[in-house]
């Protein structure tokens, strides 16, 4: 009986050991963490759970509305004990309907990986530049029109891609639509018109984008085999394509040289290297 006892107390001692020890290392996986984007990384593959916004740390809502008020959240998971993931859908501007991914901290902050880049300072900057005129109707893959009556109705138009994830056609406009652009509401009338619009916002932004490329030119995406070449605008959603197929590859593609590209007084230019790029890019700036 005493024998049995013990053994019964020694295996106790055993589970309990087990478990601090697991609790211990699970602190220190987390505490060892030296960068944003080991953090980043930690929380893209640890177990998450859906939250609503407002289960989100007052710092991180606060970020959202000064640095994304041109997006809607679509979609909030939180680590436990490691950090949030916040997927964020724009509702406003030049990027209407583009969706991105952040990440905050346990406490709130924001994490800066290497992959924010300086286009989030240029799409902070493109979203003054118009907004859309709610309600407004989209026409979505296999399912017709839907009619968006404010911004964050676009928290069904993310639901229903994730619900759908074989569909990769982006959503299109139904016009005409209204567009308020430098205090003026203005009627769109087809989506040549709507790229006119988007044009106009990125010649407003000087000297980051002075120029643009001239199609068709090539990307090498990050895996650094595969090609993709982009005769037009559209092809840009062969792109989101194969980043959404390659979730596990960091970067974005790399342009080939030569090619070319169109200042705002309509002359061009044949870049061969991205020496020559970068110092299109410097001339920008002279300007």
């Amino acid at each position: 009986m005493k024998t049995s006892k013990l053994l019964s107390r020694f295996a106790m001692l055993i589970i309990a050991a087990t478990v601090f020890f697991a609790c211990k290392k699970d602190h220190n996986s987390v505490s060892q963490i030296n960068s944003d984007d080991e953090l980043i990384a930690a929380i893209q593959s640890a177990e998450k759970s859906a939250i609503t916004e407002a289960d989100l740390p007052a710092l991180s809502l606060n970020i959202i509305e000064n640095d994304y008020d041109g997006d809607v959240v679509t979609e909030a998971l939180q680590a436990n004990g490691i950090g949030y993931e916040v997927s964020l859908t724009r509702a406003e501007g030049a990027y209407i309907g583009d969706q991105g991914t952040t990440y905050f901290s346990e406490d709130g902050r924001e994490l800066r990986g290497k992959k924010k880049r300086k286009g989030r300072f240029i799409r902070k900057r493109l979203k003054e530049c118009f907004r859309f005129v709610y309600p407004l109707e989209i026409i979505l893959p296999d399912t017709g029109e839907v009619t968006l009556a404010s911004p964050a109705d676009w928290r069904k138009v993310k639901h229903y891609y994730k619900s759908n994830p074989d569909l990769t056609d982006r959503p299109e406009f139904v016009f005409p639509l209204e567009i308020v652009y430098k205090d003026s509401v203005v009627t769109i009338t087809d989506q040549d018109q709507l790229e006119e619009a988007k044009d106009a916002c990125r010649d407003a932004i000087k000297p980051l984008l002075c120029f643009k490329k001239v199609y068709p030119f090539t990307l090498l995406m990050p895996d650094g085999e595969t090609l993709i070449e982009l005769t037009e605008r559209k092809d840009w959603r062969l792109v989101h394509e194969w980043h959404k197929n390659n979730p596990d590859i960091d970067g974005r593609g790399k342009v080939q040289f030569p090619v070319t590209i169109k200042f705002r007084d309509g002359s061009t230019r044949v870049i061969n290297n991205v020496e020559e790029f970068e110092a299109a890019m410097e001339a920008c700036k002279k300007d």
